[in-house]
């Protein structure tokens, strides 16, 4: 955080694991890898020319898995491949062993943030093993609320992503419960 040294007026944090201190791949590479911009910015520029292949000469890409985010919306663009569609469901806490650990890594990160708690939004989107106890843990730990709208009849594409329409569904309910917060937190 002292690298990054952020100045954003509101933070919006998806706690699905993110306070756990086990290294992802992609993380570990952010963390501790020399070169790593270096690399990004070439791979944000094949992935320009993958999405322009891609889109314009589908028959070249053939059908084998492959995503990109669209230039205009941001919005992920999935080609190839096939996923088995889930719903979201209630996933089993397995690991209740680490939630104090997840708790004292989660007063550290939002303590470190500059900006007053009430700016720091708690999230938590949906997919087919959701661990909304773990979730509502850290959040009552921290005394803050856990923003997760309820919504029925959400499904992943992949078992961990929102589909497009579950996403649409999704954020709409996320505007709607932290809209005026976020819009407070903008006008300070």
């Amino acid at each position: 955080m002292t690298r990054l040294a952020p100045r954003a007026r509101v933070y919006v944090i998806n706690i699905d694991r993110f306070f756990s201190r086990v290294e992802t791949g992609p993380g570990s590479q952010v963390l501790h890898d020399r070169d790593i911009e270096r690399r990004y910015h070439e791979k944000r520029l094949w992935q320009e020319v993958h999405r322009r292949l891609c889109t314009k000469l589908a028959a070249v890409c053939g059908h084998t898995f492959a995503y990109f985010r669209a230039g205009k919306t941001g919005h992920w663009v999935v080609r190839g491949g096939s996923f088995k569609s889930t719903p979201v469901a209630e996933g089993v806490s397995t690991d209740q062993d680490q939630w104090n650990d997840y708790k004292a890594s989660a007063e550290r990160f939002v303590a470190s943030l500059p900006v007053d708690r009430r700016c720091v939004l708690l999230i938590y989107v949906p997919h087919s093993r959701t661990k909304t106890a773990e979730a509502q843990f850290v959040a009552d730990a921290l005394g803050m609320e856990l923003v997760a709208p309820q919504v029925e009849g959400l499904r992943t594409f992949d078992g961990s992503h929102l589909d497009k329409p579950s996403s649409e569904l999704w954020s709409k309910a996320f505007f709607e419960m932290a809209g005026p917060r976020i819009r407070q937190c903008l006008q300070h």
